[in-house]
């Protein structure tokens, strides 16, 4: 007798791991050279071009799932509009607005890479020191004000969206804007095994670092965390991420709530960021608390 199998056609599952993981390395070494205070209107074509295809796979990945999620769920819609109201029907607690949001504002910045938005861009330079003294950036080409969506989610004046501060001029978007949607990817894949099932979202990740296999997205992260020096993103950050803890991190049950925004020391009164870690162990950059032994630097 014939064996008989069935399969679900998501070819987007291994973007992340397999692709944008294996660039995000050089993103990183080219933002760490950036000089973070100087106002521009541009990052470096490296660190740009990357990002934004780091940041498309990433969106890519997403709706991968999200499709895979549609045909367990016989549901059919907009990504963030059902993916909440799906997330929302397993516990009615869950903020499905506030999800829908969340997620619409990765669509935005999708949709910015994808059509290529367009600005007529400005600057005055002071001749002796060659800064920026003005810069005028104006869309042209592109969704803008007159747009629901995008006026819902996007400060138009500041050219970045709203909660996640993802900037939505394409030339502007670097390593930060892709870490963030990283962190965003990382709990819709954990919201997803936790709510759903793990094989609504089957994701792995099998990362070598050096001679270490890692399996965990959230200690990843956290390990670029750490090395970020730009004060005034980590400061926004950390403001972002202690809310989405507070929205969703009672919806992440065990072994699924290994997610970036649960990634805190464990030491009351403390809660730095970035605790779980890679070549670090378990130790906290804030208060010193060390659980177990740190993995060797040539692991």
């Amino acid at each position: 007798m014939d064996r008989k199998e069935s399969y679900l056609s998501v070819i987007g599952a291994h973007y992340v791991p397999d692709i944008v993981l294996d660039f995000l390395p050089r993103i990183f070494e080219a933002y760490k050279i950036r000089d973070y205070k100087s106002k521009n209107f541009q990052v470096s074509a490296c660190e740009n071009t990357l990002s934004t295809a780091g940041l498309l796979l990433s969106v890519a990945s997403i709706e991968s799932y999200a499709n895979r999620i549609f045909r367990f769920e016989e549901k059919r819609g907009p990504v963030p509009e059902k993916i909440s109201e799906i997330f929302w029907s397993k516990n009615n607690n869950f903020p499905k607005e506030d999800f829908e949001r969340l997620l619409c504002e990765v669509y935005i910045l999708r949709d910015v890479i994808v059509h290529n938005h367009i600005y007529d861009i400005s600057t005055a330079v002071d001749r002796e020191s060659w800064e920026i003294k003005h810069l005028d950036e104006t869309l042209v080409i592109g969704k803008g004000e007159k747009d629901k969506k995008f006026k819902e989610c996007v400060d138009c004046a500041a050219k970045k969206t709203k909660l996640l501060k993802l900037h939505v001029q394409p030339l502007k978007i670097g390593f930060e804007d892709l870490f963030t949607v990283l962190f965003v990817f990382d709990t819709f894949v954990r919201l997803s095994q936790s709510m759903l099932s793990d094989s609504h979202v089957p994701f792995r990740l099998y990362c070598k670092i050096g001679k270490t296999t890692e399996s965990s997205l959230s200690r990843l992260l956290a390990s670029y965390y750490r090395q970020i020096t730009n004060e005034e993103y980590l400061k926004a950050l950390e403001s972002l991420l202690t809310e989405l803890r507070g929205k969703y991190a009672h919806f992440l049950v065990s072994p699924y709530d290994d997610a970036f925004i649960n990634n805190i020391c464990p030491r009351p009164n403390c809660g730095k960021i970035g605790f779980h870690t890679i070549l670090r162990g378990n130790t906290c950059a804030a208060c010193g608390l060390s659980i177990g032994r740190p993995l060797a630097q040539n692991a």
